[in-house]
C-alpha cells in the first residue's frame, strides 16, 4: 500500500520526522515510489501456507490523528499454533482507540498471548481500553533509560504473567512484564509439534 493509498503525503512524512532521519526518509520514498506492484500470491508473506504456518494480519487507521504520524502505525498481529503476538509499532491513544471501533480488528487480537507495548511503553501509548479486549500471558517493552512518561508500572495490571529463563544463571521466574532496559535481550521460542498437536513456548532473557 503506497503513501497515496493511505492518504499520506510525503510533506506531512518529513513534517514528522526529525532532519537527522532525513537520508532514511529518502530512501523510504524511493521505495515507495520503486514498489507500486502488489506481491505476487506465491511468494505473498502474509499467506500462512507462504510462510511456515505463521499468519500475519496489519491493521491501521487512517480516520483520526491527522497532526501525528504515530498514530498510523501498522498494528502487526502475528498468528502461529495457539500464539499470538501483537507487534503495535508506535501508535498512541488516538489510533488505538479508532482500530478499537473496527470489529475485525477486535476479532484479530482475542486470545493474544505476547503483547509488545506500543511506543517503546511510553505513557502515550498506552491503552487501557485495549485491554478490555486482551489480556496477555507478557508485555514486553523495548526501551532505553527510564524516564516520567514510561507506563512500564501500569502494564503489570493487565498481564497474567508466565515463566521466563534467565539464560545466564538457568533460574525461571514468573515474569508479567519484560523490559530490554534491565533484561537485555528477549527471545521467545515457540516450537510446534505437529504430531501431537501441541505447541511448546520457551521466553528466554539475557
Amino acid at each position: 500500500m503506497s503513501l497515496q493509498d493511505q492518504g499520506l503525503s510525503e510533506e506531512f512524512i518529513r513534517e514528522a520526522n526529525q532532519n537527522k532521519f532525513s537520508e532514511i526518509i529518502d530512501l523510504y520514498l524511493e521505495l515507495d515510489r520503486t514498489y507500486t506492484s502488489p506481491v505476487p500470491p506465491e511468494t505473498d508473506p502474509s499467506k500462512p501456507d507462504n510462510n511456515g504456518g505463521v499468519d500475519i494480519r496489519n491493521f491501521s487507521q487512517r480516520d483520526n490523528g491527522m497532526n501525528n504520524l504515530n498514530n498510523y502505525s501498522f498494528v502487526s498481529v502475528i498468528t502461529y499454533s495457539n500464539q499470538k503476538i501483537i507487534i503495535p509499532g508506535d501508535i498512541e491513544s488516538t489510533g488505538w482507540n479508532a482500530l478499537l471501533e473496527k470489529e475485525d480488528f477486535l476479532k484479530a487480537i482475542k486470545g493474544t498471548t505476547i503483547f509488545i507495548a506500543s511506543h517503546h511503553g511510553r505513557e502515550s501509548g498506552f491503552s487501557s481500553d485495549l485491554f478490555k479486549y486482551i489480556k496477555p500471558d507478557i508485555v514486553i517493552i523495548s526501551d532505553g533509560a527510564y524516564s516520567d512518561t514510561s507506563a512500564t508500572n501500569r502494564y503489570y495490571n493487565h498481564s497474567k504473567g508466565t515463566k521466563v529463563k534467565s539464560r545466564s544463571s538457568g533460574e525461571e521466574k514468573t515474569r508479567y512484564v519484560l523490559t530490554t532496559r534491565n533484561d537485555y535481550a528477549i527471545y521467545i521460542g515457540i516450537e510446534y509439534d505437529a504430531f501431537y498437536g501441541t505447541t511448546n513456548r520457551i521466553i528466554t532473557i539475557g
